[in-house]
């Protein structure tokens, strides 16, 4: 795996994302397994990374001046 601190090597696992309210589910072959311990925005601990393979299948909208975004699906 490419990083912004060079070149690294990382576990692949299958994985499922779902979205029950609306049922939608993705399946995927393989993701890469990330170590967030430790990582914490706003005091929250991070838990996941949304790339944009899953970013293709909705609309993003990112106001950074307003600090908020909106993900539809």
């Amino acid at each position: 795996m490419g990083t912004a601190g060079g070149s690294t090597s990382c576990p692949l696992f299958p994985a499922k994302l779902s979205f029950p309210v609306i049922n939608l589910v993705i399946e995927f072959g393989s993701v890469a397994g990330v170590n967030l311990k430790g990582q914490v925005i706003n005091g929250t601990p991070l838990v996941v990374l949304i790339g944009r393979d899953v970013l293709s299948r909705c609309l993003l909208i990112y106001s950074g001046i307003g600090g908020f975004f909106t993900l539809a699906l």
